[in-house]
């Protein structure tokens, strides 16, 4: 990302014809301390050494599983969930979906065969993917996923879909008040899971949600940091722990409140300091991971495979197809990401939009229209208006962009010496971001929430760039503005953290999302993930022959809750979280 003069070869890069003379020189054990020392010394070097001593190294094609096998593998993964959801589809649509996700791979394959010698053909260092896969781990541990830890407050609900899904045949429908409604809402991360869990109950649902998200994160962090030329560890941990300086908005609203307990100190566990601002969130990367991974992963994957098109090591066909089955995962992300992909689809010229692959691609895009229709069913009952013309915004919106992305001023202190797919990720994103605060929609802005994520990591991908190859001779003052916006926004992960740590889990609920709803938000009703079940398209999906609408019913769902001393209704309080 930055370039810097060429240095000599590393000396911990050791020729294999010597390292075979080291091993043979010695009895059995020195042979074998031998080699560990000699396989440390290789993982020091590729994740600590910086971007010139690797990039030899990382351009050689070598046998074995390569980054493009990655990219398949993922997008097999979206796609499969896209695939499950055809079965309940009239049979024509269904069909349709099926020929989509098909045509989608082939196009995936196609662009991976088609990258000649370059990253995707190069070989996955080990030392490399090994702390992405701990720290892929510990985030979804900790998160909530599998119980295994305290689950933050979206994971109630989102155990219900899950627990509905699996006992309920797909379409699910709910009876309430005289009314029918039908579960509708972005399914993809529930599907693969939900399957199992038909065959194994709802346990193993989970630990296959737990397994299948943790694989998602682990290669898509794997991917990102292998294409970063600096210190791949320092990128890493910039790149998870990347932040707004939160902690900064929530003392200014703080000191302006005239509760003296409105910004208390020390920080509690329960406080969430993403929600310093009640007009518009851009959540940063920890608490995406913890609260909305369904959201968070595709959104992370898109970013990788946009700086993979740019870098041009696949083409624009992967990119519409990508974009095409990820909605099923999370339209609002995808809304964020539109005018990047849309953009850098585009600048390719008339030639390569015209050209046969990038038709059949779009084909094969379309294929998923049923799903988006599905999608949208009913969406009008979901609140929205736009902001801009609201009273006071303007105040409040320069001091959340000030707040949320400060790491803007970096990029541009660092501009000349940035590549050219770089500066153009950066101004794409960046003005991305600064176009969202101005619409909401959803009951809590889930808009700006989840428009933001896509643009946010191709943000913190050149941000963490640029700190994995920063040096001395960079000067005190940007190390010291750098540091100081890491460890600020630090505060915000480490709270998460903290209470994953300190707050005691709590068993699976397998109430319905309906008897769900009805403890936790009787006032606001969730029109996210019920539609009318008839503004559902009757050519879309069948109302005939479906099972016994789902009711509320009269029981506990969480009797060992941290929260239970509490009421339902106050477990929304911003200082639980």
């Amino acid at each position: 990302m930055i370039s810097h003069a060429p240095r000599g070869t590393s000396a911990a890069a050791v020729p294999p014809c010597e390292g075979q003379r080291r091993i043979a020189g010695g009895g059995v054990p020195w042979r074998a301390l031998s080699a560990l020392r000699e396989a440390l010394t290789s993982w020091r070097a590729q994740l600590f050494a910086s971007g010139e001593d690797q990039a030899p190294r990382a351009s050689r094609s070598r046998p074995g599983l390569t980054h493009g096998h990655i990219v398949i593998l993922i997008s097999a993964v979206f796609l499969l969930s896209n695939a499950l959801i055809a079965a309940a589809l009239r049979p024509a649509v269904g069909l349709l979906v099926v020929l989509g996700c098909a045509g989608s791979l082939c196009v995936v394959v196609s662009a991976v065969r088609g990258c000649g010698t370059g990253f995707l053909r190069s070989r996955i260092e080990p030392a490399i993917f090994a702390p992405c896969a701990l720290a892929a781990i510990a985030l979804c541990v900790l998160g909530g996923e599998g119980h295994f830890f305290f689950a933050n407050y979206d994971w109630l609900t989102r155990d219900a879909v899950l627990a509905d899904l699996v006992r309920q045949k797909f379409p699910v429908f709910y009876e309430y008040r005289g009314s029918e409604f039908v579960l509708r809402a972005p399914l993809g991360m529930y599907m693969i899971p939900a399957t199992i869990g038909k065959l194994l109950g709802l346990r193993a649902a989970h630990l296959a949600l737990l397994a299948q998200n943790v694989t998602i994160l682990a290669l898509t962090l794997g991917v990102l940091v292998s294409m970063v030329r600096g210190r791949k560890a320092v990128f890493l941990a910039v790149f998870v722990a990347f932040s707004g300086i939160e902690i900064i908005g929530a003392w200014i609203v703080g000191s302006r409140l005239p509760e003296p307990e409105a910004f208390p100190w020390p920080l509690q566990a329960h406080q969430h300091l993403a929600w310093w601002n009640p007009a518009f969130q851009y959540t940063n990367h920890l608490t995406q991971i913890f609260w909305v991974p369904n959201h968070a992963l595709p959104g992370w994957w898109l970013a990788a495979l946009c700086i993979l098109q740019i870098r041009r090591e696949i083409d624009s066909a992967a990119l519409v197809v990508s974009f095409a089955f990820l909605c099923f995962w999370s339209p609002l992300t995808l809304a964020g990401a539109l005018p990047i992909v849309g953009y850098l689809v585009l600048r390719r010229g008339v030639g390569e939009l015209l050209a046969p692959w990038l038709l059949a691609a779009c084909a094969a895009a379309l294929c998923f229209l049923p799903v988006a229709i599905y999608l949208g069913a009913d969406a009008g009952s979901v609140p929205h208006r736009w902001l801009v013309a609201a009273a006071g915004f303007w105040a409040f919106y320069v001091v959340f962009i000030a707040i949320q992305i400060p790491h803007a001023a970096v990029v541009a202190s660092f501009w000349s010496r940035l590549d050219p797919a770089s500066r153009t990720l950066s101004i794409l994103s960046i003005l991305v971001l600064l176009l969202i605060p101005f619409y909401r929609l959803g009951a809590n802005n889930d808009f700006s929430m989840r428009a933001s994520i896509m643009p946010l990591a191709l943000l913190a991908f050149v941000f963490g760039s640029i700190v994995a190859e920063m040096q001395l001779r960079d000067g005190i003052r940007r190390i010291a503005a750098v540091a100081a916006i890491i460890l600020l926004g630090c505060i915000t992960s480490a709270l998460e953290i903290q209470r994953a740590l300190m707050l005691n889990s709590f068993a699976i609920s397998d109430c319905n999302l309906l008897t769900t709803w009805n403890h936790l938000e009787p006032d606001r009703w969730l029109a996210s993930y019920f539609a009318r079940s008839d503004a559902m398209p009757a050519w879309l999906l069948p109302h005939d022959g479906v099972e016994a609408p789902v009711a509320v019913e009269n029981r506990q769902c969480w009797p060992d809750h941290p929260f239970m001393n509490l009421p339902t209704t106050a477990w929304r309080e911003p200082r639980l979280w």
